[in-house]
């Protein structure tokens, strides 16, 4: 089956419904994906730093929130790409698709809350 085959029959609402979920699905892809990179950038930096002295381990608790930082960007990003998966296929996303779509969105939108809600420094 092709891609033209899953967007067929599909009313101009169910494809403005699908067509919708699939640049929210693409926003909250790249935004993941910036997230990233800025945070992957500054895990390993803090993690290993240029002056090969590791992170004090019970003192600097910093590496490791950026890490959660980090993490939360992942599940960010791999919800985005999910989500985008499944709003690509048009008739499985209006038959029952758009519950996972949406179990999905909430995933991510929990991630970014804890992501703004978890301090980076101590």
């Amino acid at each position: 089956m092709d891609s033209g085959e899953d967007f067929e029959g599909l009313s101009s609402g169910e494809t403005a419904m699908v067509a919708g979920a699939a640049i929210l699905s693409l926003l909250g892809t790249l935004v993941g994906l910036a997230g990233l990179l800025m945070w992957g950038i500054r895990a390993f930096d803090m993690m290993f730093p240029v002056s090969g002295d590791g992170p004090q381990m019970l003192a600097d608790f910093a590496p490791y929130l950026t890490l959660l930082h980090f993490v939360l960007t992942v599940v960010i990003t791999m919800c985005g790409v999910l989500n985008l998966m499944v709003a690509t296929r048009g008739r499985d996303f209006v038959d029952g698709g758009w519950k996972r779509w949406l179990l999905l969105s909430a995933l991510s939108v929990v991630a970014g809350v804890l992501f703004f809600a978890v301090p980076n420094t101590v």
